[in-house]
């Protein structure tokens, strides 16, 4: 017998494979015409923990960001095939922000950003705006998991502050383009305080794949960073802000680049970027290759970076600087590294004047 139950001020429909169906009153994603207003007003119903959306073509059109605040809810597609949202042509801002919202959990969805479609490129390189990342997520204690970015027109596929949450099997894609201000991350850690990223897959993304920015006890492991039709100034960059990664732990990620394609594999350490990072925790058994150079450790207060694998450096595409090495050491304070490095190599960011040089 089938069951009826309230979802979204809405009938949701209980199937034969216990998935719920429901769709938010007025949001249709086969119409073409704008969807903001009635997802969010699904996203804000009182009593409503669990908002389900179905798959369809083109798609939940999101004119205006979605502002997701509510502690406890549930996000997610209604059946097997994920539900896609797509980034209307002016919108001006994220795709989905969540603001205040705890104990929150997104499954099973596609955002779409079409860089190619948007309107307000001109505004990217307004500081700290994110108006061209596809989502933006704050709080404690959420999971994130099988979720596609893609297509971010800029800043970030998925901006991350935060503590104690889990993001794995995102796939991260063909975010921002080679334009001068208008690169986009695959996934910014802004803040990661006691959390899990892990098994994700960041790929042929135009700013880093995955930036480490800063927090304690933090767990980047087992996700697949790659580069072979794009150019990016990082796989991984450990160090996006000038604090300490004490107690966290960088390992078993894999990190691949085509010809020219990745300046570095794996960055520890920010003096490209002109900064110091106090402590960058752990940075082990990572396996890098195919990069202009596949490992820098510059800019280390202190820190282990021990048992990576690196092979295969090529090409002269790197960051403000046509050295092509497996592994170089510049400042690294007192941090404990791996031996076997080619050159000792110091990578002067904006405040050292831009370029590199032999230490």
């Amino acid at each position: 017998m089938k069951t009826l139950r309230m979802v979204v001020v809405c009938l949701s429909l209980a199937t034969g494979t216990g998935v719920a169906a429901a769709q938010c009153p007025g949001a249709n994603p086969n119409d073409g015409s704008p969807d903001s207003a009635a997802l969010q007003a699904c996203l804000d119903a009182p009593g409503v923990t669990q908002v389900y959306l179905d798959r369809g073509n083109p798609g939940y059109i999101i004119d205006v960001k979605l502002r997701f605040r509510s502690d406890d809810k549930v996000l997610a597609s209604s059946g097997p095939d994920k539900a896609i949202l797509i980034a209307g042509s002016s919108l001006d801002g994220p795709m989905l922000e969540t603001q205040d919202a705890y104990g929150y959990t997104m499954f099973e969805l596609i955002f779409d950003g079409r860089k190619s479609a948007r309107s307000i490129g001109s505004r990217c390189d307004v500081p700290g705006s994110n108006r061209g990342s596809n989502l933006v997520l704050s709080g404690d204690n959420w999971v994130v998991h099988h979720i596609d970015t893609v297509n971010a027109l800029c800043g970030s596929a998925m901006a991350v502050t935060g503590g104690n949450y889990q993001v794995y099997s995102v796939y991260a894609s063909d975010n921002g383009s080679e334009d001068s201000g208008r690169w986009a991350d695959g996934i910014t850690l802004n803040r990661c305080d006691g959390g899990y990223v892990h098994h994700n897959t960041a790929n042929e993304n135009t700013d880093v794949g995955i930036v480490v920015g800063r927090g304690y006890g933090c767990v980047v492991r087992f996700n697949t960073v790659q580069n072979f039709s794009r150019h990016a100034f990082a796989g991984i960059h450990v160090g996006g802000e000038a604090d300490s990664h004490a107690g966290s732990e960088v390992k078993d990620n894999t990190i691949s680049s085509g010809y020219d394609r990745l300046a570095f594999g794996l960055m520890v350490g920010s003096h490209p970027w002109g900064f110091v990072v106090s402590d960058v925790g752990t940075v082990s058994y990572n396996s890098i290759s195919g990069a202009v150079v596949n490992l820098a450790v510059d800019g280390v207060g202190t820190g282990t970076v021990s048992g990576n694998t690196v092979w295969g450096a090529q090409g002269s595409y790197g960051y403000s600087c046509s050295l092509s090495a497996n592994y170089t050491i510049g400042d690294y304070g007192g941090a404990s590294l791996q031996g076997g490095w080619d050159y000792t190599w110091h990578y002067n960011g904006p405040i050292g004047g831009g370029g590199c040089g032999a230490i």
